[in-house]
């Protein structure tokens, strides 16, 4: 148990540092550990206040030294702070309002050095900034004590996905990594792509996500290659889209998992993690609905609003020798995050291969 509670710990500081590692789904693990009664709440509750303190007396520092320059490195780790409309909210609201930033994050990454280049003094910050964080994390600690039936059947579910739920985790980190640092690591790839002349940078972003996918996949349980066009409903930046996916054997009442990568012409490309259900429909036909989320990088591509993404889509098809072919409609969107949403709808020719296919390919050879 005392790894569970340094992994809180040390979620806790890494997000205060403004990194894209989300804190309160440890929290509420540890609520739950701590309503079984396996570690102590006021450990938890203890640790994660020194920690957020620690985390957060540097960036008091760094906002004092340096001033409004500070902002601009925040801007860099979270994109969606540092603009004048939330530095001008923050100079009207009164500091008592610290204790409650950290349950939004883009005030709560730009609160800190703010409050430092304005002149608040460090006890007064400290005071404000230490019952934040108790607000903060109690209530993740609460959650997690209220809801532990809940996270108990995740934990089920993620046990019976074994080395796939390792997977899918750092795929969802690496989202969220793209999606807060996104911009500004592009921009620096972009300029070090243009020293190679011929290698841009989409290829330089698509190279290592196509090999998060494919280099399990003898693991997998199903192999999906699909090809289709992309934005065929609007066709206001109609383009041919690649796809690759894997879905691991294991499931929790009747849901599997996917990931997956799609290359579509112009640059741009989207990587995903879903789950999914089979819903036959006689002996032949087999639905198969999912629900997911991906960072999307436009490149020359459509403008959809924002690096992340949701997926919605449906799949129907019928067994062939040696696997599935079906079609497979899907629907991207922002769900709002942005201004500008303006979604796509794509529509493919799916084939599924099961890897024991493969394998029996292996072991057997080509015949003579």
């Amino acid at each position: 148990m005392n790894v569970t509670l340094a992994t809180a710990v040390l979620s806790v500081f890494l997000e205060q540092l403004g990194l894209p590692v989300p804190a309160m789904p440890t929290l509420i693990l540890a609520g739950a550990l701590v309503r079984k009664g396996l570690i102590h709440g006021w450990s938890v509750l203890a640790a994660s206040l020194l920690a957020t303190l620690v985390a957060d007396a540097l960036w008091f520092a760094v906002g004092r030294r340096f001033g409004e320059r500070a902002l601009r490195l925040v801007h860099i780790l979270s994109p969606g702070a540092g603009g004048a409309w939330s530095k001008s909210v923050l100079k009207r609201v009164p500091q008592w309002m610290l204790l409650f930033a950290k349950f939004i994050p883009v005030i709560s990454a730009i609160s800190i050095p703010l409050a430092a280049s304005s002149g608040m003094r460090f006890g007064t910050f400290l005071l404000l900034d230490a019952g934040g964080a108790l607000l903060w994390a109690g209530s993740g600690i609460l959650a997690g004590a209220l809801f532990h039936r809940q996270v108990d059947t995740v934990l089920t579910f993620v046990g019976r996905l074994g080395w796939t739920a390792g997977l899918i985790g750092l795929g969802v980190l690496g989202i969220l990594a793209l999606v807060r640092l996104g911009p500004s690591v592009l921009r620096t790839i972009r300029v070090w792509a243009a020293q190679f002349g011929r290698l841009g940078w989409e290829a330089l972003l698509f190279v290592p996500l196509a090999a998060s996918v494919v280099a399990p996949v003898a693991r997998a349980q199903e192999i999906v290659l699909s090809v289709g066009e992309y934005d065929a409903a609007r066709r206001s930046s109609p383009a041919q889209q690649f796809a690759v996916a894997y879905r691991p054997e294991r499931s929790l009442e009747g849901f599997r998992s996917e990931v997956g990568v799609m290359y579509v012409g112009a640059g741009a490309a989207y990587a995903h993690v879903a789950v999914f259900r089979d819903v036959p429909i006689g002996d032949l036909i087999t639905l198969r609905p999912s629900l997911g989320v991906g960072a999307y990088r436009q490149g020359g591509g459509k403008d959809l609003g924002h690096p992340l993404e949701f997926r919605s889509g449906l799949e129907i098809g019928v067994p062939v020798r040696g696997g599935r072919v079906g079609v497979e409609l899907f629907h991207l969107s922002n769900a709002h995050l942005a201004s500008h949403n303006p979604g796509e709808e794509s529509v493919a020719v799916a084939y599924t291969l099961p890897v024991g296919v493969l394998t029996a390919l292996g072991a057997h050879g080509p015949r003579s």
